[in-house]
């Protein structure tokens, strides 16, 4: 599970990257690697990197805000409920854990 955790991630960090890399060509007419770079840096920050994802593919790719926010909000989105989900039953097994070593 924390490998296509993981995997999915990375693959869908990139295809931020390479979003963000496009819209900032279309944007400012700078050459492509220093988009890649500067988008590169950009990766770190989970809801910038995300809306300027979106900005990106519209700008660039000409993609409607439906598609652009089907492929890179929502599965942020569904990392984030996951995320939650998964610390609250960790803190609910903690806490029977807690309860059982009484006896």
């Amino acid at each position: 599970m924390k490998v296509r955790f993981t995997l999915s991630y990375i693959i869908l960090g990139v295809s931020h990257m390479i979003a963000i890399s496009a819209g900032m060509e279309t944007w400012t007419e700078l050459p492509w690697a220093l988009c890649i770079f500067i988008a590169a840096l950009v990766c770190f920050t989970p809801i910038i990197n995300t809306t300027l994802a979106m900005l990106g593919s519209v700008a660039a790719w000409h993609w409607s805000w439906a598609a652009a926010a089907s492929v890179f909000l929502l599965p942020m989105v569904i990392y984030f409920i996951s995320a939650i989900v998964v610390y609250r039953h960790l803190g609910q097994i903690e806490e029977m854990d807690d309860t059982q070593s009484d006896f």
